[in-house]
């Protein structure tokens, strides 16, 4: 995993920007200052998105959950990869 010299960015998002800042406006600074952006999107057809890319080029994850698509990922399992990068890798505990 790398190392988040300037942070870490956990970005739960419907997907949708419809406010600024947008993610195409913040890369290179959230880059120049290397930080890793983990995010959980909640749409279908996000192949493309940027939070995606900004994910794998900052050294993060992402997850996508939808849940029309049985071969998505499950939202439990979407939010504990998540929660595992900023915890001792415990699993959360569901009771």
């Amino acid at each position: 995993m790398k190392e988040a010299l300037g942070g870490k960015i956990y970005v739960f998002t419907d997907g949708e920007e419809n406010e600024p800042p947008f993610i195409i406006n913040v890369t290179s600074t959230v880059l120049q200052e290397q930080c890793v952006v983990y995010g959980l999107l909640l749409i279908a057809h996000s192949e493309d998105h940027d939070l995606i890319e900004l994910s794998k080029v900052s050294g993060g994850t992402f997850c996508i959950y939808d849940e029309s698509d049985t071969t998505s990922n499950d939202y439990y399992n979407c939010l504990n990869n998540i929660h595992q990068t900023f915890t001792d890798n415990s699993p959360i505990e569901v009771s």
